[in-house]
């Protein structure tokens, strides 16, 4: 009579466990939803994959040199260029050393994220060393060649002059009729590297940009921190579905088996649903985010055009982060559930076999 009343009683906890486990599985996709943001805005890993400015700066360099070159032939009523862009292109590359534009761009970054996280004001220090090593090079004057090669003749009895200016850049205008090209480059060249080794800006600090935190911005700074931080901590929400997971283990859980049966199932329903729910607002934030694009147009200037393309790679890359964080979350799920019920399944195969029982870990 007893262990009836106990089985009708264990009955009724079960019942009472269903719409915890519902409620969990709702909660638990919410928390997912939520927690992916902070994975993606909050973590320095993700806006570094987003924010990739090295070809971004490649192409705006080639573009910008194109157009001044377009610029100077159009001054002097000449037809439109032929420009070589590929020739235009190799002496960037030539120019900017490999990785240099991502380093700053991570040391940027970080910088921001020690303010955001810690409050830290430290300067940020841009490094034009390896840049002006690579102008210094015979690299940086095979680039130079390229580039003055690609300028106008001059109308005749025009010489120009080259002179180093304060944007660090020496104009070219034309080039002189009767001067071969690589005498011309050599002194566009020449003219540069001595206007780089007496620049006072290019000289403080050995070469090293810094740019200070302001106290006035890290005053205004407080909202974003505090937004920061509310995005940072978004992770906490889950205590919510653990805690329910904890009530569902205090109505139900009387073994092993039950154990397996219950967790599994549940985490199980939860990692499939998931990612369903994941994808479809993956797509319709997508489809969204198109019709805004569309709706930005094109740009008829190449430089505005390129900088549309950047934000909106960056903007497809964070949302794909997010959908990653979402499918990574529902994968542990469904792995933890896929596992609590073969556990069930060993242990009911395990006490159908003949031998002494374990009332510890038996079948209930």
């Amino acid at each position: 009579m007893k262990k009836k009343r106990n089985k009708t009683a264990h009955g009724c906890l079960q019942l009472l466990a269903v719409p915890v486990v519902m409620t969990f599985i709702v909660t638990a996709i919410l928390a997912v939803l939520v927690t992916g943001l902070s994975f993606t805005f909050a973590s320095r890993i993700s806006v570094k994959s987003a924010v990739s400015l090295d070809e971004f700066v490649r192409e705006f360099m080639t573009q910008s040199i194109e157009q001044d070159i377009r610029q100077k032939y159009l001054a002097q009523s000449l037809p439109p260029p032929e420009i070589d862009s590929i020739a235009i292109r190799h002496a960037v590359d030539l120019l900017v050393p490999p990785d240099w534009i991502d380093n700053a761009v991570d040391q940027g970054i970080d910088n921001i994220f020690n303010f955001l996280e810690a409050g830290r004001t430290d300067a940020y220090e841009f490094d034009f060393r390896p840049l002006l090593e690579r102008f210094r090079s015979e690299t940086g004057h095979e680039a130079m060649t390229i580039i003055v090669g690609s300028y106008p003749p001059c109308p005749p009895s025009y010489f120009p002059t080259f002179e180093y200016n304060q944007e660090h850049n020496v104009e070219i205008e034309c080039l002189p009729s009767g001067v071969p090209v690589s005498q011309v480059a050599d002194q566009v060249y020449t003219t540069l590297i001595a206007g780089f080794n007496s620049d006072p800006e290019l000289l403080a600090n050995g070469g090293i940009f810094r740019e200070e935190w302001s106290p006035t911005t890290a005053s205004d700074a407080e909202i974003i921190i505090r937004a920061f931080q509310v995005l940072d901590r978004l992770w906490l929400l889950w205590l919510i579905p653990l805690g329910l997971l904890a009530i569902i283990a205090l109505l139900t859980v009387r073994s092993l088996y039950s154990l397996g049966i219950w967790f599994g199932s549940t985490l199980l329903i939860t990692g499939v649903v998931t990612p369903v729910v994941g994808l479809i607002i993956f797509v319709q934030i997508l489809d969204w985010l198109q019709y805004l694009l569309d709706g930005l147009g094109t740009s008829e200037d190449p430089l505005g055009q390129l900088t549309i393309e950047l934000v909106t790679n960056a903007i497809y890359t964070l949302h794909f982060n997010w959908l990653i964080s979402v499918l990574i979350q529902a994968g542990l799920m469904f792995l933890l559930g896929g596992s609590g019920l073969v556990l069930a399944l060993l242990l009911k195969i395990f006490y159908r076999n003949p031998g002494p029982k374990n009332n510890m870990g038996g079948v209930k």
